[in-house]
């Protein structure tokens, strides 16, 4: 008598129904982790450009803090010499004192907020913290966010077109349909096909298919296409909330451009009419028409506008930058 043996080869028959919806599920997942990864890196640029905005906006505010330090230095130097020689009241000279002092901190806190900023542009960039970068010119992207046609709804469509992160949730709402469809599938019988080979101890040979199948009865697969659904309509919902999101963000983004646009043109005004007036305060004061602390008074004062001006220069380049972002692209120039 021999050994006796058996052997059996089974095939899903299941496999050939389910591979095309597999198949669009895995395409639309693959889509969807593409659109993300992309996603997060045109957010990470962005981010970088509105750090870069932050950095030359701030190299402005600290040349200007600079100025205005100096000259608080330069009328404090000149007041102690008028008091030494008794003509200045000790009042004065302690008034320009702390005038100098403020000065010095308003430089002081520049700096540090420059040197912060750079740090966190080299971050974002990957870049070591010492190094130094040759940023574009701010004028470039104000001059852009003041010239822009502003179209709320226009702009609203064309995210709606080229936003990646909602082709990545169209992509999630696709791979999930499918999700849903195989759900169904299994809720009718499955079958598989079976070939026995055998041979007992007595020489018996034995050869023959065999078919087996799953009633699903009772539950007809419930909880798995209820599952399915529940997650389609999480992703439906979602999509829904972030396309809503972005209409408001953009309409809040265009009032928001238009009112500093406003405001950049009412201080481009101020600062002009300020800038004559400093001009004939110092030819004034050679003059010996106007004491030397009322020409830096003014003086001054034309600096706090120029700051405010370059902290409106900033806010349209960041208000421009954070359009492009939520269109999901850059911005063509308007023809």
């Amino acid at each position: 008598k021999g050994n006796g043996w058996a052997a059996q080869l089974s095939y899903d028959l299941m496999a050939i129904r389910d591979r095309g919806v597999g198949l669009r599920s895995a395409k639309a997942a693959r889509l969807q982790a593409r659109h993300d990864l992309a996603w997060r890196e045109w957010i990470t640029a962005e981010q970088a450009r509105l750090a870069a905005v932050r950095t030359l906006s701030l190299e402005e505010t600290v040349a200007l803090a600079e100025a205005g330090a100096q000259e608080a230095d330069n009328l404090l130097a000149a007041s102690l010499a008028a008091q030494a020689h008794g003509d200045l009241k000790t009042d004065d000279v302690a008034a320009r004192r702390l005038t100098s002092l403020d000065a010095a901190n308003t430089l002081s806190q520049a700096r540090k907020d420059l040197a912060a900023a750079r740090m966190d542009l080299n971050s974002q960039l990957g870049l070591r913290p010492d190094t130094q970068l040759e940023l574009a010119p701010l004028d470039l992207i104000a001059v852009r966010a003041l010239s822009y046609e502003l179209d709320a709804e226009a702009l609203f469509e064309t995210a709606r077109r080229q936003r990646l992160d909602l082709q990545a949730l169209e992509a999630g709402y696709a791979s999930q349909d499918a999700q849903v469809r195989k759900a169904a599938l299994d809720a009718f019988p499955s079958f598989q096909l079976t070939v026995n080979r055998a041979v007992d101890t007595a020489g018996n040979r034995t050869l023959g298919p065999a078919v087996n199948f799953t009633l699903p009865l009772w539950n007809r697969n419930q909880g798995g296409v209820a599952a399915a659904k529940a997650t389609q309509d999480q992703l439906r919902a979602e999509y829904a909330a972030r396309v809503f999101a972005t209409r408001s963000e953009i309409a809040a983004l265009c009032d928001s451009l238009t009112q500093t646009r406003r405001l950049w043109t009412e201080t481009n005004v101020q600062v002009a009419a300020l800038q004559a007036q400093a001009t004939a305060a110092l030819a004034a004061a050679g003059r010996g028409d106007l004491s030397e602390s009322a020409a830096q008074q003014i003086q001054q004062v034309l600096r706090d506008r120029l700051a405010a001006r370059a902290a409106l220069r900033q806010s349209l380049a960041e208000q421009m930058i954070s359009l492009e972002l939520a269109t999901g692209a850059p911005l063509a120039p308007s023809s």
